[in-house]
């Protein structure tokens, strides 16, 4: 068996606390197996117009004994919450992993959201619970201006309040700097168009909207040629002469296109050895973080191994906090056992008072 609690189905949050118990048949179980480090699978979904994009998803250790949810839409939401066998790495990459605006690539529930998927209904280890969340639980939208100015380097969007006040430092700090960069690269762009001859030159006016239109767009001016070469012909020529001679007719005006290589090779001649220098310099950074990154493994795989036993030892020393005796287990951190009050559990605690949900 395995049982979820929240503190009251009356939602005052958009973030709220929820606790688990287990069998202690199935802990012996889990010991049997030789699972280590068993994983809680969350997943919260809008009961009202559910879509698998709508799901949100949380792989948290059994032995945290809570956690903390969010919820992305007003209304009847329902948390579903399975416990996995798995280990943490495995679960995470089996449950989390997500496609671009597609979802999450493995289903846990049916088709309509309402129950679970047709494979885990013999399944005794999990657990649903239905709350209430008013839209009051929410932050409100920032202006439509600000918004796209922070998310201008972001696929995705903001989740939270304090996610979105992480992008809001980097876009006033850091972001324009890059902005400056990337105008003088757009006005690069366009200047190369210019000196070319470009015939799409008419999409000038993208290189001055960057939170329109991407760097890459630019490369659209491009697509129709230069005006140094003609145009070619619907009918292709009916010999191998005519074809050359219909060439030299096209291409003889190239001579006028503004000479941009000579510049350019003497600017490349003339910082060869700065050039040979940056390059040393990038293949010796690179050595160097190729070997921190080598070093770190070595050591993180030592110190596993050391723990290994005393992970083994959880099941037998601390099984009474996460078996159900029929109470309802604690959902606030200061009511944990002090050893379970975690610097992990402490901060989601903050967060999910200083930092509201947005509504998706």
């Amino acid at each position: 068996m395995f049982k979820l609690y929240v503190a009251s189905t009356e939602i005052e949050s958009g973030t709220i606390p929820i606790s688990w118990c287990v069998s202690k048949d199935k802990l012996k179980e889990l010991a049997r197996h030789g699972v280590e480090d068993p994983q809680v699978i969350l997943c919260v979904v809008p009961e009202e117009h559910y879509h698998p994009t709508k799901e949100y998803r949380k792989v948290v250790p059994l032995k945290d004994l809570m956690t903390y949810v969010e919820f992305r839409h007003p209304g009847k939401n329902k948390i579903y919450g399975v416990m996995s066998f798995k280990y943490k790495e495995e679960a995470r990459n089996d449950y989390l992993s997500k496609t671009y605006r597609r979802g999450y690539d493995t289903d846990m529930l049916s088709v309509d959201g309402e129950d679970w998927k047709p494979a885990w209904r013999g399944v005794t280890h999990k657990h649903s619970v239905s709350v209430d969340v008013p839209s009051d639980c929410f932050a409100p939208e920032p202006l439509a201006w600000e918004k796209a100015w922070v998310n201008h380097h972001f696929k995705l969007k903001c989740t939270d309040q304090c996610h979105f006040r992480k992008r809001r430092m980097f876009a006033y700090t850091v972001q324009p700097i890059m902005m400056v960069f990337n105008l003088v690269f757009r006005l690069l762009v366009l200047t190369l168009a210019v000196l070319v001859g470009a015939r799409n030159l008419r999409e000038w006016k993208r290189a001055f909207k960057p939170l329109t239109y991407e760097w890459t767009h630019l490369f659209e001016m491009f697509k129709g040629g230069t005006i140094f070469v003609l145009k070619p012909k619907t009918e292709e020529p009916h010999n191998i002469w005519a074809f050359l001679w219909w060439s030299a007719k096209s291409i003889w005006p190239i001579v006028f296109m503004p000479l941009l290589t000579v510049p350019l090779l003497i600017l490349a001649w003339a910082n060869a050895g700065a050039a040979l220098t940056v390059l040393y310099v990038i293949g010796l950074a690179l050595l160097i973080i190729v070997f921190v990154i080598i070093a770190g493994v070595l050591v993180f795989s030592t110190i596993k191994r050391r723990t290994k036993k005393r992970v083994k030892q959880f099941w037998y020393t601390e099984m009474e906090h996460l078996v159900c005796d029929g109470t309802s287990k604690p959902t606030s951190v200061s009511k944990l056992p002090r050893k379970h009050r975690t610097i992990k559990l402490r901060l989601s605690e903050l967060k999910a008072m200083v930092c509201r949900p947005f509504a998706g």
